[in-house]
């Protein structure tokens, strides 16, 4: 089981892809699937970094730039953020968790559900989010995102982008701080058709330096990708 925290969200994530290559089950217990592990990553809030996240909500969208393009193609990421944007913004459940948040900041009830699948149903379609989980501690808008599945390679780090940017607009809805946010995963796994990508993101890490210890200027764990251009 993998566990990373950090105030930098792409600093985090690169030890978490690193973590999962070094503490995969294997041999993998799916063909098509590579490296894979159960995990938490935490990114903590700092006052130095406003956002860990490129993108916000605007208008009831999701906005931002951020160049996804070492991990999946733009029509990949447009259908992502799409999927989120339906499922979470323009279908009232972040609105809905507002009001309820509102009259009960400090409930442990605050839940997005979305997996809402019959009992026994399997489908190539089924959501790999299953819930959200926020509450307001002291001035704080903490958020745990639970996924069944997370492809590491692919999906991982948009699907953070995207969630931070929605609990940092739920926050602001609130008039509270963002606070730390928490995503776990049943299965951080790689797939076995990304192995050529996942040996590039490799070396292009190990280039950075992913040692946490170090203050290296160009650590990767110093290291800040453009947010908005």
């Amino acid at each position: 089981m993998v566990n990373v925290t950090g105030t930098k969200l792409y600093a985090a994530y690169v030890r978490l892809f690193g973590q999962v290559l070094d503490e995969s089950d294997t041999p993998s217990r799916d063909d098509e699937i590579l490296y894979e592990s159960s995990g938490v990553l935490t990114v903590w809030p700092s006052e130095r970094e406003p956002s860990p996240s490129p993108l916000f909500v605007e208008n009831g969208c999701l906005s931002g730039r951020f160049d996804y393009s070492l991990f999946l193609d733009a029509v990949s990421e447009k259908r992502v953020r799409e999927h989120y944007e339906h499922l979470l913004l323009k279908s009232g459940r972040i609105t809905s968790i507002a009001q309820f948040l509102r009259r009960h900041p400090r409930s442990k009830r605050a839940v997005v559900d979305v997996w809402e699948q019959p009992a026994g149903h399997v489908s190539g379609q089924d959501p790999c989010l299953m819930y959200l989980w926020f509450r307001v501690e002291g001035q704080d808008l903490v958020c745990h995102a639970h996924f069944r599945s997370n492809d590491v390679v692919r999906k991982l780090l948009l699907n953070m982008h995207i969630l931070v940017a929605i609990q940092d607009h739920l926050a602001k809805e609130l008039g509270v701080r963002r606070g730390y946010y928490r995503h776990v995963a049943d299965s951080f796994h790689m797939h076995t058709r990304d192995e050529i990508q996942i040996e590039r993101l490799r070396h292009r890490f190990a280039r950075a330096s992913v040692d946490t210890s170090t203050t290296a200027r160009h650590s990767i764990a110093n290291f800040d990708p453009p947010h908005r251009w």
